[in-house]
């Protein structure tokens, strides 16, 4: 490989003091007055940094010496401790002005940031106003501060961080801080952060004293010229080093090797990204000045540090060394652009047989520019029959979370773009294929494995190969899976999400129930099934859901009507075509479509039908029909629909909606038409979505679907059977799917369904493609949210793909969930249900309900280890 260079060749070092104040604050020296000191000490550039004042001395700049406009703008923690200043945390930022010309006015009159620091989001927003004024932001002095990591691990936006600062030092050992420069490396993940040092000082004592804070830190910049403008291209590029005072001379890499030069030292070091430190020490009574350190490809970042024999040192700022990384995580990480992967990193899982696992390996390239490289990818395990590969893309989401309804814990309220995603990867001898990876963003994989139940107990390994030849750059991870040795049951747990047929159409532009059409309506019934789907909203009659007083949906009914005087004739082709596709798919339950409006069961469903030859509606919200000729007609349709459902293998294997989410205010109405239904359905169960305890109360529901948020009084009165729900009003504290929740709390909801022993669950949006009221189609991969009606991701869970259904992490997440729920079942029968539970209470520290709950991923990843 050819020879780069760190500091580059070109140009001379000048040096700089990047931290000092002036007569304009607390400084004892007048500008002019610090310009001849420092000259006389070998310096060519000062950045004049005074307290919250905004200078450019650019009368002192000519062909030997540089003023660097700037100051040093600060701001503290009220103090609580009544222990003054000394105890009070403080930020301080030096701003390095690269134009002065630039928006001149609105600096010399700059905001400082408030006197007292109220959260970290206020000081970013600060940083990010001056970024745009034109100036880099140097995080000062962590150590004399009084910062630990987690004051400083949320800064954004930052130019360097002050590695070395004498006038603290000088103070009490509070200016060195490479710690904290490493910390912030890691944090940034790639992102360029310099170092520089300088005196901070104040001159408070001659310049002879031992005490002075002058000439002990300073920074060595290589630039072009000593003009404000090659400077600032020096500083912008990270041309330069810092020091107390040795020198690096040289510093370039060559053939996989970094190479140093200095000034005589006792030590040179090569610092990582990780624990690894490459060292050259010289013999007693020696020195050297130069060191040759062979890379090993995965360092990360390097950096150089010399110590000389008075223990002073010279640092080089950081560099990326070109990699290509593959960081292994759990199937319950969102992995965003911003997302820092180590310490989320996990190699290992375990899975029962017959259960599906999944986890993610995030790959990304390292490098010290914007860039980009092609790498091919390959998988070996013996599990590779068993493996499905899938791309992991992000979507927008604009509506993230209600004002008024939110916790804590989402992954951001803000809009952006989140994964969810699954585009499937096809495998072909091993390789998932090539994917372009960018120093800018991860690129994530969906690792799924459907362990089969033959499959022997053991430990197996999962490799996954990345190489760019191109760049002879190669890397692999090992991800190892144990298969216990029990096979994981299945059980009669019912899950339904609605499947709206009009959607299909209408997004796909197909005629309802054409040949497409039908093709269509067996992908996506195929891909709930897969999902663990197991009940299946089949409408009879166009569903009247999510639609206001005066719109409707378009009709899909799998009933033909036809209307003659006094009768009414059924012909149910279309309900044996979907009913012999769900029994294809493995699905056990029909659920047949609300026959009354959603909120109240006020007016009959929509009903078309074939009158005197002509198609018109004959019941609805749009008709005149009283409601006794309604259930005349139900008194005809029901008992015939009970004999198809019986004829197209569903006998006793059917529920019944009336209407969907009444209110208490409702229940009249609503007791009415479930009457109505009763009355021609046999034993067959009534099941709707209402959370108002009082209609368990008045005996007017027979299955309620509650939402979570409101299941309590229903558990506490041991209503049986309970399904429950959510959608996009449960928004706080409890299990939902948004975009912008993180997965465990998609998953959670499989040991809270095990605990209260929950019969079913019921979610309205597998693939709504719809605004709200469905008056407009949307594009799913576009809005997220329906139209700004409901937080991004409620309204489907799987996207509308060119060649079918694609998957997306919320469903796979959710069916993890159900397969949590099987587990526990199952070991139930080895432990009881009293030690699972005090088990998860234990590791929780309380009772666990469906607002309390354990938070994060650990709980959920170790359960079947905790119980097996």
């Amino acid at each position: 490989m050819s020879r780069r260079y760190l500091i580059p060749q070109e140009g001379a070092f000048y040096k700089a003091n990047m931290h000092c104040h002036s007569t304009f604050s607390d400084g004892a020296f007048t500008p002019a007055e610090l310009k001849k000191i420092y000259q006389s000490r070998g310096y060519s550039i000062i950045a004049y940094t005074d307290h919250c004042i905004y200078k450019h001395h650019a009368e002192l700049s000519d062909d030997n010496f540089l003023a660097v406009a700037g100051l040093e703008a600060e701001t503290s923690e009220p103090d609580t401790t009544e222990g003054g200043f000394d105890r009070v945390k403080t930020y301080h930022f030096n701003l390095i002005d690269t134009d002065p010309d630039y928006r001149k006015e609105e600096k010399e009159h700059l905001i400082q940031p408030n006197d007292w620091y109220y959260g970290i989001d206020e000081i970013n927003e600060y940083i990010e106003k001056v970024r745009a004024l034109g100036f880099l932001t140097v995080y000062n002095h962590p150590y004399w501060s009084l910062h630990t990591y987690d004051d400083y691990k949320d800064l954004k936006n930052l130019w360097a961080m002050e590695i070395f600062n004498y006038g603290c030092e000088q103070e009490g050992s509070y200016g060195c801080a490479p710690q904290c420069y490493d910390e912030l490396l890691r944090i940034y993940n790639g992102k360029k952060l310099f170092c520089v040092a300088g005196d901070d000082n104040h001159n408070g004592v001659s310049l002879d004293s031992p005490d002075s804070d002058s000439f002990g830190a300073f920074t060595m910049i290589k630039a072009k010229s000593l003009t404000y403008r090659a400077v600032m291209d020096a500083f912008r590029n990270g041309d330069f080093y810092t020091s107390m005072g040795p020198q690096i001379k040289e510093l370039y890499t060559e053939n996989g090797a970094v190479y140093v030069k200095t000034s005589p030292v006792k030590k040179i070091s090569l610092i990582t990204e990780g624990r690894r430190v490459y060292q050259k020490i010289a013999a007693e009574g020696e020195c050297i000045e130069e060191a040759v350190f062979k890379l090993l490809g995965k360092e990360g970042y390097i950096r150089v540090d010399c110590t000389d024999e008075k223990g002073f040192h010279a640092a080089s700022n950081a560099y990326r060394i070109e990699e290509i990384r593959i960081c292994n995580v759990s199937s319950l990480q969102k992995v965003c652009a911003d997302s820092s992967l180590l310490k989320k990193q996990i190699n290992r899982g375990t899975a029962l047989k017959g259960e599906r696992f999944s986890y993610q390996a995030a790959l990304s390239f390292a490098g010290e520019e914007t860039d980009t490289i092609e790498v091919s990818l390959r998988i070996e395990s013996a599990l590779l029959p068993y493996c499905k590969v899938y791309r992991v893309g992000s979507v927008p989401a604009r509506f993230t979370a209600y004002k008024d309804r939110r916790d804590a814990d989402y992954l951001s309220f803000k809009e952006g773009l989140f994964p969810d995603i699954l585009y499937p990867v096809q495998i072909e001898n091993g390789s998932p294929g090539s994917f372009i990876l960018s120093t800018e963003y991860c690129e994530t994989l969906w690792i799924e494995i459907n362990v089969p139940p033959s499959a022997d107990a053991g430990i197996y390994d999962i490799r996954l190969y990345a190489e760019c030849k191109d760049r002879a750059l190669q890397t692999r991870s090992t991800f190892s899976l144990r298969i216990a040795d029990e096979v994981l049951e299945q059980d009669d747990f019912k899950y339904t999400q609605w499947l709206h047929l009009d959607c299909l159409a209408d997004y796909y532009g197909d005629d309802i129930f054409s040949e497409n059409h039908w093709k269509r309506i067996d992908e996506f019934i195929k891909t709930a099934s897969e999902n663990g789907v197991s009940v299946l909203l089949t409408p009879v009659f166009t569903p009247p859901l999510d639609t206001d007083l005066t719109g409707s949906r378009k009709i899909v009914q799998l009933v033909d009507v036809e209307k003659t005087e006094g009768a009414y004739r059924f012909s149910f082709e279309r309900f044996h075509r979907y009913a012999s596709l769900a029994k294809k798919h493995g699905i056990k339950y029909l659920e047949i479509g609300h026959l009354y409006t959603q909120w109240g069961a006020q007016y009959p469903c929509d009903v078309q039908a074939y009158v005197n030859g002509k198609k018109m509606l004959i019941f609805g919200k749009k008709t005149s029909q009283v409601p006794e000729t309604y259930e005349d007609f139900l008194a005809a349709f029901l008992p015939r629909l009970i004999e198809e459902i019986e004829k197209a293998g569903f006998k006793d294997r059917a529920f019944f909606h009336v209407s969907d989410e009444p209110d208490i205010c409702d229940a009249e109405a609503y007791r009415g038409a479930k009457d109505t239904v009763k009355k021609h359905i046999g034993n067959y169960p009534v099941l709707d979505a209402l959370s108002d305890y009082e209609f368990i109360k008045k005996g007017i529901a027979e299955i309620p679907a509650a939402a979570i948020d409101k299941i309590a009084p229903f558990i506490e009165h041991e209503v049986k059977p309970l399904w429950g729900y959510y959608c996009c009003a449960q928004a706080s504290k409890v299990s939902n799917r948004f975009l912008a929740m993180p997965s465990w709390r998609n998953r959670i909801i499989g040991f809270l369904l095990y605990k209260f022993g929950i019969d079913g669950f019921l979610h309205w949006g597998y693939n709504f493609y719809y605004t709200q009221y469905s008056k407009r189609l949307v594009d799913p991969f576009v809005q997220t949210d329906a139209g700004g009606a409901f937080p991004a991701g409620d309204p489907f869970s799987v996207y509308p793909g060119k060649d079918g259904p694609i998957e997306s992490i919320r469903l796979k997440v959710f069916y993890e969930a159900l397969q949590d729920r099987r587990f526990l079942k199952q070991m139930e029968k080895k432990l009881g249900k009293d030690r699972i539970i005090k088990t998860a209470e234990d590791y929780f520290g309380g009772v666990i309900d469906f607002e309390h709950y354990p938070r994060g991923e650990k709980f959920l990843l170790n359960m079947r280890d905790y119980l097996l």
